[in-house]
């Protein structure tokens, strides 16, 4: 079976708790901005091991906790996002221990930006893998926005 998860595991998780810890603490100032701007360039299934196509209380822990942040009504700190996440019927039994987890090993509030383009650039990456093990050249095309012209075997 092909592997489409280049990246080495532990950074990937590195930087999907960092986002998430993030926007947990920036959201303590009262504010969604965090999420707003992260939710422009992130989407839920942009997490590891998270399909698109699965039904959210299917997804990993991390995309469950972010898609719920994204629906927020309210600044998603925790008991927001645990609220949201029950209501939603997504709610695990550690998943707010999971958010404390990410607040506690988060670098830097500040940098949610870098955390949500790290985590956009391993996704991309899984998916161009995925794609071109595929010979798929026109989804490539449409990733990377990029036309093949030529080259060795039709690229």
């Amino acid at each position: 079976m092909p592997n489409y998860q280049p990246e080495v595991t532990e950074a990937v998780e590195l930087a999907e708790e960092s986002l998430i810890g993030a926007i947990l603490l920036e959201s303590t100032r009262g504010t969604d901005e965090a999420i707003r701007k992260v939710a422009a360039i992130v989407e839920p299934w942009d997490f590891r091991g998270c399909l698109k196509i699965d039904k959210p209380e299917r997804w990993i822990w991390r995309a469950r906790i972010y898609h719920a942040m994204t629906l927020c009504e309210r600044p998603p700190h925790i008991i927001n996002v645990a609220h949201k996440m029950i209501e939603l019927n997504i709610f695990h039994n550690m998943d707010a221990a999971l958010m404390q987890h990410c607040i506690a090993g988060t670098p830097c509030s500040l940098d949610y930006m870098d955390y949500a383009r790290t985590v956009k650039d391993y996704s991309v990456k899984r998916r161009v893998k995925y794609y071109a093990d595929k010979g798929d050249i026109n989804k490539l095309q449409s990733i990377t926005n990029t036309k093949f012209t030529g080259g060795v075997d039709g690229l």
